[in-house]
């Protein structure tokens, strides 16, 4: 939130003007809101430029500081030791023209800032242009600071100057502060006449003993005036069993920091809070009524109450209480960063069977496989177990992406999230092969060959026992397992339209199969190709 600024001191000093002058001067402000209150232990931003000729005039030098309100909302700064935003911080040459400085702050601390007020420089340039005397810019020709340096001589009453500075008589007093060895006029509050043989001295007792007492934060001096201490005052205040500090937060050793708690302490290098107790009551007694943490710890912990010991864990007994124990020793072994056991392991069974048994008991018993890319809720990635109830085994695919099972290193065969099943190499059915919507008909064909128009088998299944040529164009094809319910689909090999291939007699073990030439009304001499389907 933005803040209206109404009040601002603005302090400048000059250090040893006459001596060596810092190239750079100090700043001071008080920062207050609309309502005049203090804005205290706050991180503020300011950016200075100094203005030449007039107050928007050109920006001769710009800089920028950040800097912390203290309690009473005062911040310092060192102007011309800030970060260098553009020109040159050169005091000195500022004294022939006139120059203006223009305050910016941003309360966030950031660099939004909002102008504050503009003002002339005064004093302090012609204090930084001072110093060109001291480093001899003086055109005289010789770049010696020293020899310009003349001293005072007093002989009687004649004071002279060295380096042919001349020389003037100093005027004889009448009847006052002479000098030389004259004698000093006093009234009745002095004796002596002021010579090494009666020197002066004050009349009466020196001594004006007085009291100081105090009342509440009056301060008062006793035949004197009276002076408030309540901006001395201790933030600490009187409690029923002690003091008591609300006003925010108390830091030792270093700087308080709000976002850090309401007790900061900086052992610097040492111990930061030895606490002691000899009573049977908890050294420290922590609560947290909310549902924060009641601790928060950033480094080592060390807890010794005579049972730590290599390798031991804190272990709580049933009232809470902690103390080192023998750790158990897990079955496990490590290997770097893999963790193996050689025996079996059984989850919801004492007694496994196999090196992993997973028993659900009266439940179901799924292990599940997850990463980033499938998730990790309970819809999410592969589930392989058996269900409770129906005792249905399940290979289960949460994920709208393919199930691949493989052998040798590659895939086999793939269920695609449609269902469709691929695969890879050969399918052996060792029974049939059906569309449920179409009734229990087998799809496969039960034998399938080809016999030349010689009569011989050259290429069929295994349970064709045998093919011959019975006469031109007719061919008997022997198959163990026929039966009488099948189905026969013959097709000629001969690229000619007006040949067709029949059926002529079918028997439980063979079929008899002609190729007849439609064209000429005759038996053809022709190879063929057969498919038996049985339903």
């Amino acid at each position: 939130m933005k803040h209206l600024f109404t009040s601002f001191v603005f302090l400048f000093f000059v250090y040893n003007v006459f001596s060596q002058v810092p190239d750079a001067f100090n700043y001071q402000a008080a920062v207050r809101n609309n309502s005049g209150e203090i804005i205290a232990n706050t991180n503020v931003s300011f950016r200075i430029s100094i203005l030449q000729e007039t107050e928007s005039g050109t920006a001769v030098y710009v800089e920028t500081h950040s800097a912390q309100t203290n309690a009473f909302g005062l911040v310092n700064l060192k102007i011309g030791q800030g970060i260098l935003v553009s020109g040159v911080f050169d005091p000195a040459s500022w004294g022939g023209t006139l120059h203006f400085i223009k305050i910016e702050m941003d309360v966030e601390g950031g660099n939004n800032f909002v102008h504050l007020g503009t003002s002339q420089l005064l004093s302090v340039p012609y204090a930084f242009h001072a110093k060109t005397v001291e480093i001899d810019n003086v055109d005289d020709a010789d770049a010696d600071p020293q020899n310009e340096i003349q001293t005072l001589a007093l002989a009687g009453s004649e004071l002279s100057l060295s380096n042919g500075g001349g020389s003037v008589t100093l005027p004889l007093g009448e009847g006052g502060d002479n000098w030389g060895t004259q004698t000093v006029n006093s009234d009745a509050t002095l004796d002596g006449d002021g010579t090494a043989s009666n020197p002066l001295s004050v009349v009466g007792d020196l001594t004006d003993d007085q009291t100081l007492s105090l009342s509440g934060t009056d301060l008062s001096i006793l035949d004197g005036n009276t002076v408030s201490l309540s901006s001395l005052s201790s933030p600490w205040e009187t409690a029923a069993s002690g003091i008591k500090f609300t006003g925010g937060v108390v830091a030792i050793n270093q700087e308080p920091y709000l976002t850090e708690g309401k007790l900061q302490i900086d052992g610097a290098g040492g111990m930061a809070i030895n606490i002691r107790n000899n009573a049977g009551q908890p050294t420290i007694s922590a609560y947290n009524w909310m549902e924060g943490q009641l601790s928060a710890a950033f480094g080592k912990i060390m807890i010794t109450d005579g049972t730590e010991g290599d390798g031991k864990v804190l272990t709580s007994d049933n009232l809470g209480k902690a103390s080192w124990q023998t750790p158990k020793e897990s079955p496990w072994t490590e290997s770097g960063s893999d963790v193996y056991y050689l025996g079996r392991v059984g989850i919801g069974t004492a007694s496994p069977y196999f090196k992993l048994n997973v028993n659900g008991s009266a439940g179901n018993a799924y292990a599940s496989f997850q990463n980033n890319a499938t998730g990790n809720t309970s819809n999410d990635g592969l589930v392989i177990g058996a269900q409770s109830g129906s005792g249905n085994s399940y290979i289960w695919n949460y994920e709208t992406s393919n199930l691949i099972f493989g052998t040798s290193n590659a895939s086999a065969m793939s269920i695609a999230s449609s269902g469709d099943v691929s695969v890879s190499n050969n399918l052996i059915v060792g029974k049939e092969v059906y569309n449920a919507d179409t009734g229990s008909n087998n799809l496969l064909p039960f034998a399938y060959g080809y016999v030349t128009s010689a009569g011989t088998l050259s290429s069929g299944t295994s349970n064709i026992d045998s093919a011959s040529k019975a006469s031109t164009g007719q061919y008997k094809v022997n198959i163990t397992g026929l039966g009488s319910d099948y189905i026969v689909m013959v097709t000629p090999n001969q690229p000619t339209a007006f040949l067709t291939g029949v059926v002529t007699a079918r028997g439980t073990t063979s079929i008899t199969v002609a190729i007849w030439d439609t064209k000429n009304d005759a038996y053809y001499d022709g190879g063929f190709s057969f498919v038996i389907y049985k339903p």
